[in-house]
């Protein structure tokens, strides 16, 4: 399970964090994180949510991960994910009530 987050310093502020993104993969953490820098790079055909998001937060964006054991549900763990943290850009949330005027964010 890999997510991206941001931390940004203002003066005078409380710290800010955000969980942006959510997911799986089948390849291995190197050849994943290669693909979100090509995103950012413009590279192949970029994810527009992806591409904006690394465009936007450059300097303040952390790639996390965690190891699922192999007899655990990936699936189940990620759509937990999804259904608690709602992350903008995840364009798919599969259970969780989004208000209607807040729809547009995920499409």
């Amino acid at each position: 399970m890999a997510h991206f987050r941001y931390i940004i310093h203002i003066p005078n502020f409380f710290q800010t964090t955000y969980l942006f993104y959510a997911g799986k993969t089948n390849r291995t953490l190197y050849t994943r994180f290669g693909e979100y820098l090509n995103d950012q790079k413009g590279k192949g055909k970029p994810r527009p949510k992806v591409f904006e998001m690394l465009k936007m937060y450059k300097d303040h964006i952390h790639f996390y991960f965690a190891e699922i054991p192999l007899h655990s549900n990936v699936d189940i763990c990620e759509e937990k994910l999804l259904n608690t943290f709602i992350p903008h850009i995840n364009t798919t949330i599969p259970v969780a009530i989004i208000k209607p005027e807040l729809k547009n964010i995920y499409e």
